[in-house]
């Protein structure tokens, strides 16, 4: 019933209340939906380990600074209120996390998006056609024939969240790489039936909404894509070789693809912004009162709305949400390398370590009957780098978890390798999704939080199989999300310098 609830409350959101109950929206119907969805979902939610997330402390941490940004700018009544604004925004991921433990789940899922989708482009293109279509909500005209030329352009949209063209295309965008949920090698006709032509109908939607920004994640999309069967140079080409086809065949609506000046000083602006209120930023949503226009880029507004501490939150969430499926996707030998070569780097360190047996050899090693971790020769268990995933190469046959008690998922059906393939397909989903991000500010969509579920509930699903690497502690991540601010943060301040010494 959880699952069910979550399916219904992520349908209303999509697709807006008011498309469901009219004039009832007014009385936020949808509110009471995800609250039955949570009380259901706290039935499974003792088997989830959802507390001991990082992602939960994250979302945690971004919830407290979305209340105390507007509290310490002056509006102390503001602060619950943008609190309960941004709730069921992130509730979503809670209640994916808690549902989903099975492949066929995560596929419902996505199913369910692609038929939000579907529902919304079948609409705009419906209304397009009609008498109406200058009154229809799913499209947005827009001239793009100057001042003194009025060129309209029809670009669709959804309701609510996604209702901005470019909003709409960045949901489609990460959406299919989850249409390869249903791939099955061999089987050539089902996927052509539920993969090729899902995904055609997508990029069909994508073009409709003439998103220069998804243009860009499309070329990022394909590179990331083909960069291992192909290599990178080529994937290069082929992405950049894609971008100029699409540029030419007028994907764009006829607009000057470039990033446009405006949005570079809405970028500077931002930077200004977070240098006067470094903390906790302006105020959650408050961007727009600094600026005429947003400031177009996930990262900048989300520091300069809710300050360091804030963004600090934000990209602790996507950092370990990525990671994780990064790390899960790999292939076991490319895994047992990666750590061998940190194990290789600790005894290099420490010569006292030398005797302690490889990682190689303590995969080898027989597991012993408790099913736990492998005991060297000297009596101890082998942990590594203190790491419990230094698990015998046959902890998943045995049905060992990672934390070597023996699992019962109940999903027999679901290989390894479909578990990986399901991670990468999530990391795969995040580069769309945050690379169209770099040009729109959209760092509080329910979007995020849906992926960030699914990508969640994989890794628990890996994590269950033994067959991932740990979490990481919230000191090693802290670490690595401060570096991605500092980077992310001189690469805008480049950007904004460098344009302005540019001959206008």
């Amino acid at each position: 019933m959880g699952l069910l609830f979550t399916i219904l409350y992520i349908i209303t959101a999509y697709l807006a209340p008011v498309t469901f109950f009219g004039d009832w929206a007014d009385y936020h119907i949808e509110t009471g939906i995800v609250a039955v969805a949570l009380v259901f979902s706290l039935f499974s939610a003792s088997g989830s380990n959802v507390l001991r997330l990082p992602q939960t402390w994250a979302i945690a941490g971004l919830c407290a600074c979305v209340c105390i940004s507007i509290m310490v700018n002056g509006w102390l009544g503001g602060g619950p209120k943008a609190l309960l604004d941004f709730l069921p925004e992130v509730a979503v991921f809670f209640l994916i996390v808690m549902n989903c433990n099975k492949k066929w789940h995560v596929q419902v899922l996505a199913l369910t998006l692609f038929c939000c989708a579907t529902f919304i482009i079948c609409k705009a293109v419906y209304d397009n056609t009609g008498d109406g279509r200058y009154r229809s909500l799913y499209l947005l005209w827009q001239n793009v024939g100057g001042d003194d030329t009025y060129d309209w352009l029809a670009r669709i949209r959804g309701l609510s969240f996604l209702g901005d063209p470019n909003d709409f295309a960045q949901f489609l965008v990460s959406l299919i790489p989850l249409m390869f949920l249903f791939w099955v090698k061999g089987s050539s006709f089902r996927n052509f039936l539920f993969v090729y032509v899902p995904c055609s109908f997508l990029f069909i939607g994508m073009y409709l909404t003439h998103s220069r920004g998804s243009m860009v994640a499309l070329m990022a999309l394909c590179i990331f894509a083909f960069r291992r069967k192909i290599g990178i140079a080529r994937s290069v080409v082929i992405g950049v070789g894609m971008f100029a086809v699409l540029t030419l065949l007028g994907y764009s609506g006829g607009r000057d693809v470039g990033a446009g000046d405006d949005r570079l000083a809405a970028w500077a602006s931002g930077l200004m912004l977070i240098r006067a209120h470094p903390i906790f930023g302006v105020g959650f949503q408050q961007f727009s009162d600094f600026n005429d226009i947003t400031a177009h880029n996930t990262f900048v507004v989300c520091a300069a709305e809710l300050g360091l501490v804030g963004v600090f939150f934000w990209v602790l969430l996507m950092y370990v949400t990525v990671r994780n499926s990064w790390e899960t996707a790999k292939d076991p030998d490319q895994l047992a390398a990666d750590q061998q070569k940190k194990v290789d780097a600790v005894n290099a360190k420490h010569p006292f370590l030398q005797g302690i047996p490889t990682l190689t050899e303590a995969v080898l090693t027989p597991a012993p009957a408790s099913g736990g971790l492998p005991i060297t020769s000297q009596g101890r268990q082998f942990t590594g780098t203190g790491s419990a995933f230094l698990l015998p190469a046959n902890t998943a046959a045995s049905g060992v978890n990672h934390l070597g008690v023996p699992s019962d998922d109940g999903d027999t059906e679901t290989s390894d390798a479909d578990i990986r393939f399901m991670a990468g397909l999530t990391v795969l989903s995040f580069v769309g999704f945050l690379t169209a991000g770099w040009f729109l500010s959209r760092a509080y969509t329910m979007c995020i939080y849906v992926n960030a579920g699914i990508a969640a509930a994989i890794y628990r699903m890996a994590l269950d199989r033994g067959i991932a690497p740990p979490p990481l502690t919230f000191g090693q991540a802290s670490k690595t999300s401060v570096k991605i601010i500092i980077v992310l943060l001189a690469i805008v301040w480049v950007i904004v310098h460098v344009d302005h010494y540019m001959p206008q």
